[in-house]
């Protein structure tokens, strides 16, 4: 989902497309945006989290943009596929307790009714590394012949 197009025109990701997700939500992006609030800027989404949960607005308002963003994203998704399951994962599934309230929030607003109610939206359990942990699964399942079969 992370180079799916948002915004054409918008900064050239490390795909070469313009304007993908990723680079609206990255955690190399979260660290950007807070670079210009004057104080030290935080240099770890750990860190960002951290600053959000001890009331540092800066940093709750840029994660919370980031799950608007992602909840746009996903609205799109459920109109399209109408998954039952979101797995909030990566290095923001640190921020989950205030990514998936927003992402929710857009989803319901901006998704296909009946799909959007449906979705259930949580974090993954497997961490930052979780799409490393699915592709490692798909290639075992591909090496024992499972997906071709």
């Amino acid at each position: 989902m992370g180079h799916t197009t948002i915004d054409e025109f918008g900064d050239v990701c490390r795909c070469g497309n313009r304007g993908c997700l990723e680079t609206l939500v990255s955690a190399r992006r979260v660290i950007s945006l807070l670079k210009s609030t004057g104080e030290s800027p935080p240099r770890t989404i750990s860190e960002v989290v951290r600053r959000a949960d001890t009331g540092d607005r800066a940093c709750a308002r840029v994660l919370e943009d980031v799950g608007h963003q992602v909840g746009r994203a996903v609205a799109d998704l459920c109109s399209l596929l109408n998954p039952s399951l979101l797995l909030v994962g990566g290095e923001l599934g640190q921020a989950a307790p205030l990514l998936i309230p927003a992402i929710r929030q857009v989803v319901l607003r901006c998704g296909v009714p009946s799909a959007a109610e449906q979705l259930d939206i949580r974090l993954g359990r497997l961490g930052a590394r979780t799409h490393v942990y699915g592709a490692i699964a798909l290639a075992i399942a591909d090496a024992d012949g499972q997906l071709t079969q």
